[in-house]
């Protein structure tokens, strides 16, 4: 939200600079907060205002889109297919295939929880998935 919030600032502050730029008035310098890392200031061509118009845009979309998402992925447990679903000797012998190591996918407790799968992937290296 605060990102979000610091950027719909942002987008407002380059509107009002486009508006006076338009009218043909001296651009307000930009206020600078004690504590805050100085800003830039404002371009002063009018096409890279509404550029940077678009760019904000954009970034409010992407902020809304990950804190969606965040929100929607609270109540799914991501992990869950992984060992509930998936047959472990299937993920074990698919990463042996291609050279992945086990630890990547597997955390130490589902290894320790898989010892058979490990063992009887490992005594029969032909295990089809």
């Amino acid at each position: 939200d605060e990102k979000i919030d610091v950027i719909r600032q942002e987008k407002v502050e380059l509107k009002e600079h486009l508006k006076r730029i338009k009218k043909g008035k001296d651009p307000k310098p930009r206020e600078q907060k004690e504590g805050e890392p100085k800003k830039r200031a404002l371009p002063t061509n009018v096409d890279k205002i509404k550029k940077k118009l678009e760019d904000c845009d954009l970034r409010i979309l992407k902020w809304e889109t990950k804190k969606t998402e965040k929100d929607d992925l609270k109540t799914v447990a991501l992990g869950t297919s992984k060992i509930n679903y998936i047959d472990p000797r299937i993920t074990i012998a698919w990463c042996k295939q291609v050279g992945l190591d086990v630890k990547k996918v597997f955390n130490k407790s589902l290894r320790l929880k898989f010892p058979w799968a490990f063992h009887e992937v490992e005594d029969k290296p032909d295990f089809k998935f």
